[in-house]
C-alpha cells in the first residue's frame, strides 16, 4: 500500500477518508452522536485511550464507544462509487481518453 505521505487520490470524495488514518475507509464506522465516519480499527483504538472527541474539523463532539455503528449504507455508497469509477476508467481507456479525475 502507499505510504501516508502519498498524495490523496482525488477520484474519491474527501468523506471517503478516515480523519485518523488519512486513508480511504475500508471498514467505516459511524458515530451516531455526530454522524462522522472513521476506520473501525482506528476509532476503536482511540476509544481505549479514554474520553475522546470527534477529530473532524469543526465538530469535536464526544465519541461514545457505545454509539459507534457499522456504516453499512455509507460503505455501499463507497463501493458503488468505486465500481462506477473503474467502469469510467476502463471505458475511457478503451477510447484513448485520459483516466477520469474529479475536478478539485
Amino acid at each position: 500500500s502507499m505510504p501516508d505521505t502519498a498524495p490523496r487520490d482525488t477520484s474519491f470524495p474527501p468523506q471517503f477518508y478516515c480523519p485518523l488514518t488519512g486513508k480511504r475507509l475500508s471498514e467505516p464506522y459511524m458515530s451516531t452522536t455526530c454522524g462522522h465516519h472513521f476506520e473501525r480499527s482506528a476509532i476503536e483504538k482511540m476509544c481505549t485511550q479514554g474520553l475522546i472527541f470527534c477529530p473532524h474539523d469543526n465538530c469535536h463532539r464526544p465519541i461514545d464507544p457505545t454509539r459507534l455503528v457499522p456504516a453499512t449504507e455509507f460503505k455501499a455508497v463507497m463501493d458503488a462509487w468505486a465500481k462506477n469509477l473503474r467502469f469510467l476508467n476502463i471505458s475511457e481507456a478503451e477510447n484513448g481518453a485520459p483516466p477520469y479525475k474529479q475536478k478539485p
